[in-house]
């Protein structure tokens, strides 16, 4: 029961911030866009190092990449990204509610992203609230009923896909939006 009450109060948060700002919506695949962002989960290790090499690759290609990894505990542990250009964040970062009170969150959410990718396959509230208030031109991310509002592109999971092939899949999809019939 609390955690219904949580989630209809973050789900007020979350509209109530997106009345304020709005964003400009324009469709971006991820070979045009020059500035990214990038949302993911820590809780499988297999999959943060198949992150951390799309993150690497996609540096490389000379894109602005900033990405946002949620650790869903309190104590950060001394894991690989501390070496990369990823910023980690915990529940300290946001209030009793689930809305951020960290710098870098704000910062991150109110970056204009030419295209904001959510890799988590695992639901968060506070992933939900940064993915849904981002000021991203574009946002794309696994499909769920609650984010069908938020995003712009999502991509189905199916339960025999593994962390490699869902990744793979959802990046090749990313690669062939044709923005010049949009």
């Amino acid at each position: 029961m609390f955690q219904n009450l949580r989630i209809r109060i973050i789900h007020y948060f979350i509209n109530r911030e997106l009345k304020r700002n709005g964003r400009d919506k324009l469709a971006t695949s991820i070979t045009q866009a020059k500035t990214v962002g990038v949302l993911f989960s820590t809780e499988n290790e297999k999959y943060n190092e198949l992150i951390s090499k799309f993150i690497e690759d996609l540096s490389s290609t000379r894109k602005f990449v900033h990405a946002l990894g949620f650790v869903p505990a309190t104590h950060v542990p001394g894991i690989f990204f501390s070496t990369m250009k990823i910023d980690i964040i915990t529940p300290k970062d946001f209030n009793f509610f689930g809305v951020p009170v960290s710098g870098v969150i704000k910062q991150f959410i109110s970056k204009k992203f030419d295209i904001l990718i959510d890799l988590t396959l695992i639901d968060h509230l506070p992933i939900e609230y940064i993915a849904s208030v981002s000021h991203a031109g574009f946002k794309a991310g696994r499909y769920r009923e609650v984010m069908v509002k938020h995003y712009d592109f999502l991509v189905a999971k199916n339960e025999d896909m593994n962390e490699s092939e869902y990744l793979k899949y959802f990046l090749d999809y990313l690669t062939k939006i044709n923005t010049s019939v949009l």
